[in-house]
């Protein structure tokens, strides 16, 4: 199976959020799975800080800002599990550990989940 980007910053954006399903099973059936959690990870996390600011509540590049603020905006469930994925990217990239299929489609999981902030509150602006 060929990926049809040619830079990587298109993998992030546009194979692995588009075509979500497709590509978690291309990830875990070729078993690269030292990157996922961080690839996983590194969206996620700027998904929350994009939502954050767009509702003006504040952003932070440190996870230990963001979990509370996460938590307080988006709800008690997106912040567990945005503390789960960090966990999962912690064991994989400074543990240097290679994450098991397991952990691998649970990071997958968990990105999927905080991907979908951007539909939470889309009728509410703020004047």
């Amino acid at each position: 199976m060929e990926c049809h980007c040619e830079r990587s910053e298109a993998i992030a954006r546009d194979c692995f959020v588009a075509d979500a399903p497709r590509n978690d099973n291309f990830i875990v059936s070729f078993t690269i799975t030292s990157g996922t959690a961080e690839l996983c990870f590194g969206a996620s996390k700027h998904t929350i800080q994009a939502s954050l600011a767009m509702k003006v509540k504040g952003y932070s590049s440190k996870v230990a800002v963001l979990l509370p603020l996460t938590e307080e905006y988006l709800g008690r469930e997106i912040a567990l599990v945005f503390r789960k994925l960090f966990e999962l990217y912690i064991k994989s990239e400074y543990g240097m550990e290679f994450l098991t299929d397991e952990e691998t489609k649970l990071a997958i999981e968990y990105a999927k989940k905080i991907f979908g902030v951007y539909t939470l509150d889309t009728t509410t602006t703020e004047s």
